[in-house]
């Protein structure tokens, strides 16, 4: 009876499961900063809007 399939096994689906987490985190964060930067663009619109509006006046 010996054990190391067992070993290779477990660390198989430790392996797999922390590559999971690794990308979903990635996926997360960049999803973050990717809905950051259109709100930076946005109120970059909005500020040079609001400056043009300013200078007609």
């Amino acid at each position: 009876g010996s054990s190391p399939p067992n070993v290779a096994y477990a660390l198989q689906s430790l392996h797999h499961m922390f590559t999971c987490l690794l990308v979903g985190e990635t996926l997360r964060v960049a999803v973050q900063r990717q809905q950051r930067y259109e709100q930076q663009q946005l109120l970059q619109q909005q500020l040079l809007q609001q400056q043009q509006k300013q200078q007609l006046l």
